[in-house]
């Protein structure tokens, strides 16, 4: 897991209009003491920590990496990545 802010991560972040509001967006991820977490922007603004495991209205968190949050909804697979 990244220790620091990834340079495009901490560029966007300054920037208007980088993260879509339509969707939840991640905004980092790390590795804490029970896990790697990954905190997200939902949909309505408010920032969330997830954890492997977590239920989202998106889904359970299957899987957690540098670049990537993983759901399983329904049997079908779908996730989030780190804005380019």
């Amino acid at each position: 897991m990244t220790t620091g802010t990834n340079s495009v991560v901490a560029q966007a972040a300054t920037q208007a209009d980088v993260f879509s509001y339509d969707n939840i967006a991640l905004i980092g991820t790390f590795s804490g003491p029970s896990g790697n977490v990954a905190v997200v922007r939902m949909t309505d603004g408010h920032i969330q920590q997830l954890a492997v495991g977590d239920q989202t209205i998106y889904g359970q968190v299957t899987q957690i990496t540098e670049q990537q949050v993983l759901f399983t909804a329904n049997g079908q697979l779908s996730g989030i990545q780190m804005p380019n």
